[in-house]
């Protein structure tokens, strides 16, 4: 929802000054990218242009609330 016409001029995602793709693309921008893949690695590029710089992808916590199903059938075995 941050995207802003000028960034996907500036990676070719849309012509400039092409208002009926802005247009399009404003009022589904998921649909829109789905009908035009061709057009996915420059849709990211200009997504990746709001990441905060010192951004560091880490490996995510693991979730506290996963259960074990095989520990589970071996507990209700004994």
């Amino acid at each position: 929802m941050l995207l802003r016409r000028e960034e996907l001029e500036a990676e070719d995602v849309i012509a400039a000054g092409d208002n009926e793709a802005w247009t399009k693309f404003t009022a589904d921008r998921f649909g829109w990218i789905m009908m035009n893949p061709e057009k996915c690695d420059e849709v990211w590029r200009a997504i990746w242009r709001h990441v905060p710089p010192k951004y560091e992808e880490a490996a995510p916590d693991p979730p506290d609330n996963v259960v074990d199903l095989l520990l589970e059938r071996h507990m209700r075995r004994r």
